[in-house]
């Protein structure tokens, strides 16, 4: 449920005028209460774009002008990159906790919930078919270069043929043209009562992206603000998100299952037809569940519009008239019972944000990414690079002393600008010897201290150090590499933690989403822990043999979870620990049941080729084991033992030269 109430303050709420007003004030509070962090965030991205613009307007004007050397010696690409590609050697993972129970005997036996697993399986499969991995990590590198990105949740039809639609996860490409509500106080936006898509778009795509719509004329828009939504050569489209609040009846059923009023009475009959009777006892045997508790829910609709700087463009429609009041289904949903066009299936606004460095400075939110405070020291460092090498290019320009008389006749050869390999004099017995370049300056000490300096301060802004970007460092021993790399990291751990909530929020979207509109009888495909594809039918019902009743088998639409996000550490980092956990184990425990045990668990957990079928042959021999403890060994079972202490032997000898083999990979 929201956070918060959504409350409509309009006073007519079907009025166009006051609902493009209200959008209006919206998008130019959001405008305002962002542009410090957004204007600060597009020079960011100036700088690590490198060339010219990170010389100040001024100087740069003035070396222009006497064709002076600009040199950019840009660093500052490569602080971003070390904090995203940190955060994609680090499996992160969504996860569907249950918070109810499957059934009596899921509950009875303490199984884990299939539910719970169908639906994590769902979210990887989602995930894996819209790569997730490239979608996410592009917020992040966004959150890295100028402080926020943004991702998004759409859905889509599985194919052309297809009539069943799917969740899948898009990229902004460009963060700068989502705006969010500036009274939210969730990080990732939950409680946004809205949010702007909006982009420019060039006058002569308008009447192709929208025919028969005639585009802003900027030239009588009244409003203050007329160049936000209109330029001489451009129109603004905007695709704004907004929350609408709506009363929805709700009622729960004798099986416990909650349903939506609308949804349940469309059922009920159907049900109820389908009950049998014992023809020779009366007895209904298969009995319609009936509502046992109802109450009306305050809950919001969200829809979405598209707009321009005059009217709205398109949006959710009935009867031909834009809906800009939700009161009952009808307006959420079409006569088949499918959610109308524009209005989106769940209580959250699909647009994911993935925060930089946050913080709060008299209760405005402001954000940045890892180069703002690196900046000066980059420009610093050109500065002072360009003047050390403008330095040494002179030492070939220095000025030659030489008399009138030793050019006498040469003096054409003497003013070329071409280079020569010598140069033809006179001899004059008045001069001190022939013609001599003067000594060029010496470099100074401390131009190279302050470059040095620079370079240290880049670092020091960053949190990111020689070890960390791969160059040589003090540090001599691994150990002490990694201590160092370990504090770079940590130093910038802030954007892997706002990426994992803002998987956790996707987390959550996902599931509201399934339940939503994976509302019928179909067949899927998920994804295991492992990656391993699975079919699962969802949504079947079959006839109980037992109670002679209708259950519905994964039933997606039910259920309550919550949502974790599992980060792991890098991949190689993990092999490293595997291979020494192991060789810990075997060297630690000499007892071979407890140590074939311990064996069986981490390989239970190996990535490596057959590491399953090894598992498994260890889980068996443990099997014997425990038979053997409660039964005593059979005839066969003691001419077999000496066969099954060589095979546990052979597993340790393979464990061991695996190790070794991992060892060196590592190394």
């Amino acid at each position: 449920m929201p956070e918060k109430e959504i409350i409509d303050s309009r006073e007519d709420k079907n009025d166009e005028q006051e609902f493009l007003q209200e959008a209006y004030d919206e998008f130019d509070a959001a405008r305002e209460y962002e542009k410090e962090y957004r204007d600060d965030g597009e020079d960011d991205l100036s700088m690590i774009k490198g060339g010219k613009g990170q010389w100040p307007g001024s100087l740069l004007a003035e070396r222009d002008l006497e064709k002076r050397p600009v040199i950019v010696n840009n660093q500052l690409p490569s602080f971003v990159k070390q904090v995203v590609n940190a955060a994609r050697q680090n499996k992160m993972s969504i996860n569907a906790v249950a918070m109810s129970k499957d059934n009596e005997e899921q509950a009875e036996k303490r199984k884990p919930s299939k539910w719970a697993e169908n639906m994590t399986g769902l979210i990887r499969q989602i995930e894996a078919k819209s790569h997730a991995g490239q979608v996410r990590h592009h917020a992040l590198r966004c959150a890295a270069n100028n402080g926020f990105g943004f991702y998004k949740l759409v859905t889509e039809y599985t194919n052309d043929r297809s009539f069943y639609q799917e969740a899948r996860l898009r990229r902004v490409k460009n963060p700068f043209t989502i705006y969010m509500d500036p009274k939210h106080q969730d990080p990732v936006g939950r409680d946004c009562r809205f949010i702007f898509e909006a982009d420019m778009i060039d006058r002569k795509e308008y009447p192709i992206l929208f025919p028969g719509k005639e585009a802003v004329d900027w030239e009588k828009l009244e409003r203050d603000s007329s160049n936000v939504w209109a330029d001489e050569n451009n129109v603004r489209v905007a695709k704004y998100w907004v929350k609408r609040p709506y009363d929805m009846p709700i009622v729960q059923v004798s099986d416990g299952r909650v349903f939506e009023k609308v949804k349940w009475d469309k059922i009920a009959d159907d049900l109820k037809a389908a009950e049998r009777e014992d023809p020779n006892t009366g007895e209904i045997l298969n009995p319609a569940p009936v509502v046992v508790d109802d109450r009306t829910v305050k809950t919001h609709i969200v829809a979405w519009y598209l707009i321009d700087g005059q009217k709205i463009i398109d949006g959710p429609k009935k009867n031909g008239k834009f809906i800009l009041d939700f009161n009952d289904d009808s307006d959420i949903r079409d006569e088949d019972g499918a959610w109308r066009a524009y209005v989106w299936p769940t209580q959250f606004i699909p647009i994911i944000p993935v925060w930089g460095d946050e913080m709060f400075i008299k209760e405005q939110h402001y954000v940045k990414g890892v180069v703002r405070d690196a900046k000066d020291a980059q420009r610093m460092d050109n500065y002072w690079f360009t003047k050390l090498v403008e330095q040494v290019a002179l030492d070939d320009m220095a000025p030659i002393f030489a008399t009138p008389k030793q050019i006498a006749g040469f003096e054409e050869i003497w003013e070329s600008e071409q280079p020569r390999r010598y140069y033809p004099y006179n001899y004059d017995d008045e001069a001190p010897g022939p013609p001599q370049r003067q000594q060029a300056a010496q470099i100074a000490p401390g131009h190279l201290a302050i470059i040095q300096f620079s370079r240290e301060n880049l670092m020091r802004t960053t949190n990111i150090f020689e070890s960390g970007l791969g160059m040589p460092s003090n540090e001599t021993s691994g150990k002490a590499v990694a201590l160092r790399q370990g504090k770079g990291e940590l130093a910038n751990s802030a954007y892997e933690a706002n990426l994992a909530e803002s998987m956790a929020y996707e987390g959550e979207q996902h599931i509201a989403l399934i339940q939503a509109t994976y509302d019928t009888e179909r067949e899927i495909t998920i994804l295991n822990a492992d990656n391993k594809p699975e079919f699962v039918t969802i949504n079947e019902t079959i006839i109980d043999r037992d109670t002679g009743q209708e259950v519905t088998l994964n039933d997606m639409t039910q259920g309550l979870y919550s949502v974790t996000v599992t980060v792991g550490p890098a991949f190689t980092t993990q092999r490293m620990e595997y291979a020494q956990a192991l060789v810990d184990i075997i060297r630690s425990v000499p007892d071979p049941v407890l140590s074939t045990m311990m064996l069986m668990r981490y390989f239970r957990n190996a990535d490596w080729p057959g590491a399953d079928d090894t598992a498994d042959m260890l889980e068996e021999h443990l099997e014997q084991i425990k038979i053997r403890q409660t039964q005593g060994p059979s005839e066969q079972e003691q001419a077999d033992l000496g066969k099954t202490v060589a095979v546990t032997d052979k597993v340790r000898v393979e464990t061991m030269q695996k190790v070794k083999e991992l060892q060196g990979e590592v190394e």
